[in-house]
């Protein structure tokens, strides 16, 4: 789907099902409408939520911050509209190190990097340099990132 001022309903209408039978074969709870759909993608301003990259006239994708697989909800306030390269990278990783991980790529701590990081009150780390000779590390989560760690619904707030 591409990302222009007048959205296809029928596009719209077939990414909402999708959602809504992912979520529900999960057996998650929440079911999106078209509308709300609709109003997510303009609150994004065109622009990838996790890097800033422009969708203008570009494809898009919608990801579930926390993913369907680690809880998450099928729910307008737990979805970002996301530039392909993001939501690819991002997959089904913990938000919070995707965030750190893209912070640490684009230098740029969007609004919703800012939100998972507080959340989860964990720092946006940059990448050192190889030649750096601090030892003070960032607080970075932890390697084993296993589906079965359960995360909490955050975003209703």
């Amino acid at each position: 789907m591409k990302y222009t001022d007048f959205l296809d309903n029928n596009d719209l209408k077939t990414l909402v099902q999708s959602m809504n039978s992912r979520a529900k074969l999960t057996k998650l709870s929440g079911r999106l409408t078209i509308a709300q759909l609709r109003d997510r993608i303009y609150a994004s301003g065109g622009k990838c939520e996790w890097c800033t990259v422009s969708l203008i006239n570009e494809a898009f994708e919608v990801d579930h911050i926390i993913p369907l697989n680690r809880g998450g909800g099928n729910t307008s306030d737990n979805i970002a509209v996301a530039c392909p390269d993001c939501n690819r990278r991002k997959s089904a990783k913990h938000p919070a190190r995707f965030a750190q991980e893209t912070y640490a790529r684009t230098g740029i701590l969007t609004d919703l990097l800012k939100r998972v990081l507080d959340y989860y009150k964990v720092e946006a780390a940059t990448q050192k340099s190889l030649f750096d000779d601090s030892t003070d590390t960032p607080d970075i989560l932890p390697e084993d990132d296993s589906p079965d760690d359960p995360l909490p619904y955050i975003w209703g707030q």
